[in-house]
């Protein structure tokens, strides 16, 4: 299910199978980051050529190939950010050539902006070139020149993907639908494979993707239970708790076992006598999973896949009085410290409730488990010997918790001030909000205010006395 968008001003997104040939070259693959949310398209750039090419497999092998193709180009629509640039970067709808222009004529067929060609009076609206940003960044692997995937917005070495899915993908998410049904009451699911290694892959594969349902279903049954809000903390200790008192610790384990811990010697002998060992300390451990999961489902997860979140069923947010109080504090301190007197409580508000927003989708969120993970700057060994959670992967392959802090960290840390000319994410929001050139007084302001009210957290870094780190 390969999913293509028209390459037009309002694209439009179309199931490649569904397209004919010729529209077909007039359509481009999506990419979306799950971090910022832009999107846009992607496409292997011709060799010596400004042309992209709308061949979807050999996209495809290049994104997913151990070394990126580095001609992989990323289009972007235009956010306008070039300014008063004396050239602007366009998209040609009708023969896919990226060029420069004043007026956007394209450089290959004439086409221009109105969708006329030249020498012809009338044009094709809908098949026009128009502006965008367009990217293509490399970087070096093993001595190899290949594609920097991360997002070009909010440099999200993760975040950025392309939209579709494969059956493997597209089964899971039935088996997940049947077995949150509340009318199956027959949880068993069988698939068919005409190969033995693809059918183990794929076993494993639902197995792991259906595995949250569960984890979702019971955690929501906690969680309307509850009379009013709760804490998140309170919330990580309670579900596990409550869950094992109802099941016993034989159900509880053979409920919630995790698929990645099902080689446990204790679970064996479960499987085999339905009985635990004595003293096993396999349901502690089990509780230990639902309560970093709980973190992830509100934290670093909570917009990937069917998450509670994303479908209704239940909400994170910071006390609202409280983030008042913290909003009130910052603008005095801001008015003080940098003569910002056109600062509204609203947008003030509104600020410190993006940072904070962005730090718990990145997973910055104090937790015991990563005490070890944030003092020695993302070193992830320590963590990942407790097996029996989900592993956090290596840098650069997949998502790690997201701290802010005075330095950087690949996927571990992200500045809230540059060091260099380069402005950081929270900068550039700031300064284009509010129109500023300096915009590091006033992150600084937010910083204390949010610590101040312990809606942030400091914590501790080994290194410089003066590098410091923040969670929720």
């Amino acid at each position: 299910t390969r999913l293509v968008g028209s390459v037009s001003p309002k694209p439009e997104i179309k199931f490649s199978i569904d397209l004919p040939a010729e529209p077909l070259n007039k359509h481009l693959p999506v990419l979306h980051c799950r971090d910022c949310g832009v999107m846009g398209w992607g496409a292997r750039q011709k060799t010596n050529s400004n042309e992209l090419l709308p061949e979807l497999d050999k996209f495809y092998e290049a994104w997913f190939a151990f070394y990126p193709d580095p001609r992989i180009r990323m289009v972007f629509p235009s956010t306008g950010s070039r300014g008063e640039a004396l050239l602007q970067s366009y998209l040609c709808g009708n023969c896919l050539t990226n060029f420069e222009s004043k007026d956007g004529t394209c450089i290959n067929c004439g086409t221009k902006c109105d969708g006329s060609i030249d020498g012809e009076s009338e044009g094709n609206a809908a098949v026009c070139t128009f502006p965008v940003d367009s990217f293509q960044k490399s970087k070096n692997k093993k001595e190899q020149l290949v594609a920097d995937l991360s997002c070009p917005y909010c440099d999200s070495t993760a975040g950025l993907t392309i939209v579709g899915s494969r059956s493997a993908s597209l089964s899971s998410v039935a088996l997940s639908q049947i077995f949150g049904s509340p009318y199956n009451d027959d949880k068993k699911a069988m698939a068919f494979s005409d190969s033995v290694q693809d059918a183990s892959h794929r076993a494993g594969f639902f197995s792991a993707r259906t595995y949250p349902i569960a984890t979702r279903t019971a955690l929501q049954e906690v969680i309307d239970q509850q009379e009013g809000p709760i804490t998140l903390k309170a919330l990580s200790q309670l579900y596990p708790k409550q869950w094992r008192a109802e099941l016993g610790d034989k159900g509880f384990v053979g409920t919630f076992m995790p698929p990645n811990y099902e080689w446990n010697r204790d679970f064996e002998q479960l499987i085999e006598t339905n009985n635990l060992p004595l003293r096993s300390d396999l349901p502690k451990e089990v509780e230990d999973r639902l309560n970093w999961d709980t973190f992830r489902e509100f934290g670093i997860q909570c917009r990937i896949g069917r998450t509670l979140e994303k479908s209704g069923s239940a909400a994170s947010g910071l006390d609202l009085e409280l983030l008042t109080t913290a909003a009130t504090v910052f603008i005095n301190s801001a008015r003080e410290d940098g003569g910002y007197a056109n600062l509204t409580q609203e947008w003030a508000e509104h600020f410190l409730l993006a940072l904070s927003e962005r730090l718990r989708r990145n997973g910055g969120i104090q937790h015991h488990r990563l005490d070890a993970y944030v003092k020695q700057k993302g070193n992830d060994y320590l963590f990942n010997q407790h097996k029996v959670l989900s592993p956090l992967g290596r840098p650069g392959s997949g998502r790690r918790p997201n701290f802010f802090a005075t330095f950087t960290a690949k996927d571990s840390f992200e500045r809230l001030i540059s060091s260099s000319n380069s402005p950081t994410w929270t900068q550039l929001w700031v300064e284009k909000s509010l129109k500023l050139k300096d915009s590091s007084v006033l992150i600084e302001a937010a910083v204390k205010s949010l610590v101040k009210h312990k809606i942030w957290t400091e914590l501790e870094v080994d290194g410089d006395d003066k590098e410091r780190a923040w969670g929720l």
